[in-house]
């Protein structure tokens, strides 16, 4: 067992020495500066299965968006998103191609 520790750490040295980092040694892909949440005001659903939940499923599938909820019920889209990814304008434009009207607010 200590035959293994001692490998493990000369090798952690010697990647960290040559540049190169351990597998060990994992980042998050994005910091907390670049994570902002965005609330949308949505004009025109008029379903939570179809309406709400379809700007959900888009969003979510969108590079940059870490989370989405839309409720028919508040009219509202709350979105989660990487900053140095996607905008709140272009948001915004995803859910207007869906034939709503949406705006941020502040």
């Amino acid at each position: 067992m200590k035959n293994i520790l001692l490998i493990f750490v000369l090798s952690l040295g010697l990647s960290t020495m040559y540049g190169q980092t351990s597998s060990i040694d994992t980042k998050s892909e994005t910091t907390n500066t670049t994570m902002k949440t965005v609330k949308i005001k949505v004009d025109g659903m008029s379903c939570q299965q179809m309406c709400a939940n379809g700007i959900d499923k888009k969003l979510k599938s969108t590079d940059g968006i870490k989370s989405s909820k839309t409720t028919l019920e508040s009219g509202m889209s709350i979105v989660t998103f990487d900053a140095s990814k996607i905008s709140s304008k272009e948001i915004v434009t995803m859910i207007e191609e869906r034939k709503y009207k949406a705006k941020v607010i502040k």
